[in-house]
């Protein structure tokens, strides 16, 4: 039997996941879908946008045009404004290293995320079963599984 649509993109979503080694269940939920309905989809890749502007800006990703580079890196942006944040970051002095993995921060704080990583620590719960979390946001987008909460739709098939 042939899968659905949307099933292929779920099971697309959950290997990269496992690769990374990140599995955020809002995209397991809600493929490629924001707040806003995203009439413009790119003819290379299938992305969409909300606005055609931002889908010509997209498309430079796959023709190289217009492209800030990084002297650097050789990382390459769409914006040269994010461009030029990407710099203001690569100058700040990363003074906070992790004694683990030898990660290296500007601030204490994107440290101490880190450090949750090693040690398992898990400050958020959740009120209803207990399970905890290592972000805020991720208690979030689980308390829906209590609530029944589906607030985004597929574009696709309609399903929430």
């Amino acid at each position: 039997m042939q899968a659905s649509p949307c099933e292929e993109k779920k099971s697309s979503l959950i290997q990269s996941s496992i690769e990374v080694g990140i599995q955020n269940i809002f995209d397991l939920q809600n493929p490629g879908i924001s707040l806003v309905e995203k009439h413009h989809r790119c003819g290379d890749c299938g992305e969409r946008t909300d606005c055609r502007s931002e889908l010509i800006m997209h498309g430079r990703t796959h023709t190289g045009e217009n492209l800030s580079q990084c002297p650097q890196c050789g990382k390459s942006f769409i914006k040269h404004a994010t461009l030029e944040i990407h710099n203001r970051s690569q100058m700040t002095e990363k003074t906070y290293e992790c004694l683990d993995c030898e990660k290296s921060y500007s601030s204490n704080s994107s440290l101490l995320i880190n450090q949750r990583t090693h040690t398992g620590e898990k400050l958020y719960f959740c009120p209803n079963c207990g399970k905890s979390f290592t972000r805020n946001s991720h208690l979030v987008i689980h308390q829906r599984t209590h609530t029944g909460e589906r607030p985004y739709e597929c574009p696709d098939c309609g399903k929430s």
